[in-house]
């Protein structure tokens, strides 16, 4: 609904979670759903990594709980709190195959498994990373494993259980094409409104500053709230304030809606 490459798939946020402490019976049945199928998801990708014959020449294996416990103890948080994501298998790929393929052959090596024969920049780790996980894990690569989701519906009472509030991420322009469910400001507005859903946030980096204008302005004035982020998400060093399209500035008007937010 709100991500191009994964169609029917859509993302919520929860802002503001307070209530770790006693979380409520029915949110904390959603919570361990979530994270059970999130925990099988990722070990069958672990599992179809694994199969995969050029890794298994080099003797390159990933393990679930090695990872977890690798995790827990550079974090110095309870192994019980870790669980992994995809850019977690890609980190513990990335170390490994360094581990095992020697300095002189992991140009190639990575050529390979990239099925490329563009230099490859070993010293950019993140990048190496980011490429295994486009290469391996993505939808229609080899490692793919289909998502475990949870209904909108589900998402929105887990969110609303743990004192937080259901917040919808905006992409615009920032898609090839506006989104179906994202429409003209006005239809967006609606959609939100219809589904209860009060606030909502951008990435500017990926929008036009008139696009991204047009839009907050028109949800800001019919009382939904709104905010706006850089999408740290990854280890790629960005700066922490955001901006739109090649870089140009928010803006006093956004800047001073989304400090609001």
């Amino acid at each position: 609904i709100n991500d191009p490459k994964n169609p029917g798939k859509w993302y919520l946020c929860g802002k503001g979670l307070t209530c770790f402490d006693q979380i409520p019976e029915a949110s904390l049945s959603i919570w361990n759903k979530i994270r059970e199928g999130d925990k099988q998801r990722i070990e069958e990708m672990i599992a179809r990594v694994n199969a995969i014959d050029l890794l298994k020449s080099r003797g390159i294996q990933l393990r679930y709980q090695e990872i977890a416990q690798s995790i827990a103890h550079d974090k110095q948080v309870p192994l019980t709190t870790v669980f992994l994501q995809e850019r977690h298998i890609v980190q513990a790929l990335q170390q490994v195959i360094f581990e095992k393929v020697v300095e002189a052959e992991r140009e190639k090596f990575f050529q390979q498994v990239y099925h490329t024969e563009a230099p490859i920049e070993l010293q950019n780790l993140v990048k190496i990373q980011d490429e295994l996980r486009n290469s391996l894990l993505k939808q229609g690569r080899v490692a793919y494993v289909d998502e475990r989701f949870v209904s909108p519906e589900e998402a929105a009472e887990l969110i609303l259980g743990l004192g937080g509030y259901v917040s919808c991420p905006i992409l615009i322009d920032g898609a090839p094409q506006i989104l179906p469910g994202e429409g003209t400001p006005e239809e967006l507005t609606t959609n939100l409104l219809a589904r209860q859903i009060a606030a909502a946030e951008f990435i500017p980096t990926r929008n036009n500053i008139d696009v991204l204008t047009r839009y907050v302005k028109a949800l800001r004035s019919h009382g939904i709230v709104v905010g706006a982020g850089t999408e740290h998400n990854a280890a790629t060093w960005i700066p922490l304030l955001p901006y739109c399209r090649e870089g140009v500035p928010l803006g006093d008007e956004l800047i001073r809606i989304f400090w609001e937010g």
